[in-house]
This record gives C-alpha cells, sequence and structure tokens, in this order.
C-alpha cells in the first residue's frame, strides 16, 4: 500500500519557502529532500536520539554560546530554579570568551558548567552571595562570600576568594588563594602562585575542616586551625604553617595554635617559628612527619615572647635551632606530656637556650648538623635513646 507523503512544495506552500522549513517530517515520519523526493533512509528513533544529545535549553537547562551575555543567561537560568520543582537549574557554559561578570545577590542555586576545554572557557568573573550551586570547569575569578556546594577544576587568573567555605573545593588555583577565610569542608589539590596569605593566611581565618594536597608558593601560607582542622600533605614556603604570632587569633590565655599538621613541608621559620608577641602563647597543635627549615617548630627570638609545647611531634624535620629553641631574651618550655619523638633537628635543638627548658618527653631524636647544646631537661622531662651529631647517645633525666 502506498504511503502518504508530503512533498516539499507543498510544505513551501503552506509555510514559506525558507531555510529552516528545508527539512520536514512527513506524516510516515520520513523526510523529503530540496528537490521534493523522498528520502527514505531515514532512522527516526536516530535523529530522536541526536536531538536529545545536542545541547539545548530545557525546563532546568540554559545555554551560553560565545558572543551570548552570559549575565542575562544566568539571569534566565535563575528564573528557571525560582519556578521549577526543585528549586535548581544549569547554566551549561560553551567554550568562548564572556566579557561580562555573572553578579548574583541572595542565593544562587545555579550550577555553572563549563563544557568543552577549560582553556578555552574564560569568564571575567563570578560573583556570588550564597552559593549553593556547582561551579566546575571554568576560568574566571571567583568572589562568593558563603559557599555551601562543589567547586571544582577552576582556574583564576588572580583571585579566589570567599569568607565561607562548607563544600568541596577541588583542584583550583589563583594567584591569591583564599587568603581569608574560614573554612568547615574540604579544599584538596589546589594551588597559590602568588606572593603570600594562601589557604587562610591571614589573621581572621579559621581552618575547621581538612586541607590537603595542596601548594602555596609564597610566605605565611596555611594559617590558623581549632582542634578538628587538619592540614596533610600539603607544600608552602617560608613562615608557613601558623607560622606566625601576626597570624594567630588568640584567645586570653594564649591559646590558638591547634589542630593536625601531617606529612607537610615548608621553609624557615615554620610550624609556628615565628613567635613575636610578649607573652606565653601556647602551642597545642600535632605534627606527624612534617618537615621544615632553620628556625622552626617553635623556635623564638623576640624578646619577652614566650611558646610552651603542649601537643606531640612524631616524626618531623628541622634545620637548626628547631623544637622550641629559645635565643636569650626569649622563653621556650616544652610542657609536662608534651611528647617529641623520631624527630631531626640541626644544632641547637630540642629545647636548647639559656632560658628553654624541657618538662616533656624527647625520644629517640637525633642531631643531623654537628654543633653542641642539643637537648635539655628540667624537672620532670626525659630525654631518651636519642643521638648526637657523632651518634652518641642521649639520656637525660
Amino acid at each position: 500500500m502506498a504511503q502518504k507523503t508530503i512533498p516539499i512544495e507543498q510544505v513551501w506552500a503552506t509555510k514559506g519557502n525558507l531555510p529552516d522549513n528545508a527539512i520536514v517530517a512527513t506524516a510516515d515520519g520520513k523526510y523529503p529532500a530540496l528537490d521534493g523526493s523522498l528520502i527514505t533512509n531515514i532512522d527516526v528513533a536516530a535523529v530522536h536520539e541526536l536531538e536529545q544529545q545536542v545541547p539545548h535549553n530545557s525546563d532546568s537547562i540554559i545555554i551560553c554560546n560565545d558572543g551570548d551575555n552570559i549575565q542575562d543567561k544566568y539571569d534566565e537560568a535563575v528564573a528557571l530554579a525560582t519556578g521549577g520543582l526543585y528549586g535548581y537549574a544549569d547554566l551549561l557554559v560553551m567554550s568562548g570568551s564572556y566579557s561580562s561578570v555573572i553578579n548574583a545577590a541572595g542565593d544562587n542555586n545555579v550550577s555553572i558548567i563549563g563544557v568543552g576545554n577549560r582553556d578555552h572557557i574564560q569568564i571575567d568573573g563570578i560573583t556570588l552571595d550564597q552559593n549553593y550551586g556547582l561551579i566546575t570547569n571554568v576560568r574566571s575569578n571567583i568572589s562568593i562570600t558563603s559557599n555551601y556546594a562543589d567547586i571544582k577544576g577552576v582556574n583564576s587568573s588572580s583571585f579566589f576568594s570567599m569568607l565561607e567555605n562548607y563544600g568541596d573545593i577541588i583542584e583550583c588555583s589563583a594567584q591569591t588563594f583564599l587568603s581569608s577565610v574560614e573554612n568547615y569542608g574540604l579544599i584538596e589539590g589546589c594551588k597559590s602562585t602568588g606572593t603570600g596569605g594562601a589557604f587562610g593566611g591571614n589573621i581572621g581565618s579559621l581552618n575547621n575542616g581538612t586541607i590537603k594536597n595542596c601548594t602555596a608558593s609564597g610566605e605565611f601560607s596555611y594559617g590558623q586551625q581549632n582542634e578538628n582542622g587538619v592540614t596533610e600533605n600539603c607544600v608552602g614556603g617560608d613562615k608557613a604553617f601558623a607560622a606566625s604570632s601576626s597570624q594567630i587569633d588568640f584567645d586570653d590565655d594564649g591559646f590558638g595554635v591547634r589542630g593536625t599538621y601531617k606529612n607537610c613541608t615548608a621553609g624557615d621559620k615554620s610550624f609556628f617559628g615565628t613567635n613575636e608577641t610578649s607573652g606565653i602563647k601556647t602551642v597545642q597543635a600535632n605534627f606527624y612527619n612534617c618537615t621544615a627549615g632553620n628556625n622552626s617548630f617553635g623556635f623564638v627570638n623576640f624578646s619577652n615572647a614566650e611558646t610552651y609545647f603542649s601537643g606531640k611531634a612524631i616524626g618531623c624535620t628541622s634545620g637548626n635551632n628547631g623544637f622550641f629553641r629559645a635565643i636569650t631574651g626569649s622563653i621556650t618550655k616544652i610542657e609536662n606530656g608534651a611528647v617529641i619523638e623520631n624527630c631531626v633537628g640541626g644544632f641547637n635543638s630540642f629545647g636548647n637556650g639559656d632560658d628553654a627548658s624541657n618538662e616533656g618527653v624527647i625520644l629517640r631524636c637525633r642531631v643531623a648538623t654537628f654543633g653542641a647544646n642539643a637537648f635539655s631537661v628540667t624537672g620532670t622531662g626525659k630525654v631518651r635513646l636519642c643521638l648526637d651529631a657523632n651518634y652518641n647517645e642521649v639520656n637525660l633525666g
């Protein structure tokens, strides 16, 4: 039985001879060609499947193509999110350079998703207040007040900043990276290429979550933590990892250096190696397998500054003047209950100095640099099974 078809001429007669009407389905699912002959080898199901694979706007998706105003497209997505069933929408950003900034106050429930090569998806900036939407695979400066969502694979040419983070920030980078932040989430695999203060290095910052596998090139990176904060497998420059008293907001009793540091590496005067504030400041933090340069792990050389240690240092390495060395005019004290174990220091390390005291335990540590005056005990302090630079066993107290 003959199949009913609609010649292309009839389509044109009804709808006009326009390019958009060149390919129109017939009543039986076939497609006429431009010359009016019938194309009979079209798989309608395959065409429908292909149509679903091609990006197009939907009830929850807005497409932003190169040349579009990205703020306008973002606003369209906000409208979808506001009226949608679940209150969320996605803005798919195709390869291109977008000169406008995405700027929004209040709650952001729109995910911003780059489609394609991230290096070819350039946005001038993303500035949000309360962010609940995924941001991923774009190049853009970031400025967010409070973040509750995941941000992944964002490369910021200048700054990546926020005041609070409760989400996962993964494999992002910027020159100035999270210099002032309270972190309650995860920051992983990120990188700062700037001059300093990254990963909460500025005073007023606080790590309540986890920072891991990150790298900072400048000074004063990785600032204050609370007792629940963890920083692990991270790399910093000089004066890193709660290094300076100027980075720490101490309480009235002088406590403020807390949390856990694991497998971290830094330069000189790190791990609270720059106490330049008078009065007693107590280091309660625990250090595991961390490495630093000279004058680190509680070194003090500032008149009337006092650094006490009540935590643990296990498997750590310092250069000269490490592990609570006090220069004349300053004071260090390894408190009863503190433990320094399997650590390596340079000369004048391990509670050395005229005004240094050790009431804790120093166990199986050694001095790797030739020089005198390593190790000390006072009161209840013990030094056991340690080695000097000549591999002589040292037991004190």
